[in-house]
């Protein structure tokens, strides 16, 4: 890596310290951006492990407090309040609910098809790559049918060879 510390105008920044404005950034060479980049990318991907893994050790800690208060009111999933000396501690046991899609398709083609309406969420999609590797006739037909929104913008760095 460059130097930890570079100048703008008068202005010193430190690469491996907290942030920078957009206006000094607009003046900035690419080479320290790649690096104030790179700090940053490191830095979030310390902090992320280290969160994943302190967020295990809470989890470890009072799960089974947890579900004993949730059993106690007849609940799987949801909010147990635990006292802890002088603090409270939420500990939320959420829940996810898969659907068996086959099972869902036979049950609501077996009910009213008001009812079927009344319940169901429908939605298509089509892979980008079965889209691409559609005839121009499908192509041309499916393209009626579907919007392109920007998702993200990424900016990487990469030496010259």
């Amino acid at each position: 890596m460059g130097k930890s510390h570079i100048r703008v105008s008068s202005t010193k920044i430190d690469l491996t310290k907290g942030g920078f404005d957009m206006a000094e950034a607009m003046h900035i060479d690419n080479f320290y951006l790649s690096d104030k980049k790179n700090i940053l990318v490191k830095n979030y991907e310390k902090a992320k492990k280290e969160l994943e893994d302190f967020n295990k050790i809470l989890e470890d800690r009072f799960i089974e407090e947890a579900k004993e208060q949730l059993h106690i009111e007849g609940k799987d999933f949801g909010t147990a309040v635990i006292f802890d000396g002088n603090r409270k501690v939420k500990v939320e046991l959420r829940k996810r609910v898969e659907w068996d899609q086959e099972g869902l398709k036979d049950f609501f083609n077996s009910i009213p098809e008001e009812e079927a309406i009344h319940y169901a969420k429908v939605s298509f999609s089509i892979t980008e790559s079965r889209f691409n590797n559609a005839t121009p006739d499908l192509q041309s037909r499916m393209q009626e049918h579907r919007t392109v929104k920007l998702q993200s913008v990424k900016v990487t760095f990469e030496e010259n060879e």
